[in-house]
């Protein structure tokens, strides 16, 4: 998608909290774990947001897509 639309992966947010996002996160611009993400994806991120019970997604587009 991100070649369709000629769109850089420096330009992409990506949002995970398990180890099988850790590729997504790796090859995302700005890679942010969940508050509630194990240590070792919130290690390899740039931010970590509120928890999936806490509208951790809202916070991040609130402050970075708006």
């Amino acid at each position: 998608i991100a070649d369709y639309y000629n769109v850089t992966t420096d330009d992409i947010i990506a949002v995970g909290d398990a180890g099988n996002d850790i590729p997504m996160l790796k090859t995302a611009g700005f890679p942010i774990a969940m508050g509630n993400a194990l240590q070792f994806v919130k290690d390899v991120c740039k931010e970590v947001c509120k928890d999936n019970n806490n509208d951790g997604i809202a916070e991040i587009i609130e402050k970075y897509c708006i």
